[in-house]
């Protein structure tokens, strides 16, 4: 099973000059994946990306140079479909991170997998 975690920095504004101008703003995130009562983990690490270990305990970094404040939101990619881990199903759930966790460790504790997220997508494979 692969649970994805991955951290994206969307911004309001593009300036063409958004290399020079502006700072780099970075956030972290860390939390725990759940299915129901379950720990979600998975050992494979993916570029711009990571996983959650076997406990379901992840943490992601990302950082971007912007002339506007980064609007940073979590995607995780997963198979607890309602407290259960349906290996034909690939859920997609997005997790806004408030803005006052910029350049700070935004912790999202347990995040409950069976519950859905914002821009909740679900594709089973029969």
């Amino acid at each position: 099973m692969f649970w994805r975690i991955f951290l994206l920095l969307g911004f309001v504004a593009f300036c063409a000059n958004a290399g020079v101008i502006g700072s780099i703003q970075g956030i972290t995130v860390t939390g725990r994946l759940a299915c129901g009562t379950k720990s979600v983990r998975d050992p494979d690490d993916l570029l711009n990306s990571t996983t959650s270990n076997g406990r379901g305990v992840f943490k992601v970094y990302g950082e971007d140079k912007e002339v506007t404040a980064i609007e940073p939101y979590l995607i995780i990619k997963h198979s607890c479909d309602n407290g259960i881990i349906k290996t034909n199903c690939t859920i997609t759930d997005e997790y806004p991170i408030p803005k006052e966790y910029i350049g700070k460790t935004y912790d999202m504790h347990i995040v409950s997998l069976n519950i859905a997220g914002k821009n909740h997508k679900k594709q089973c494979k029969e």
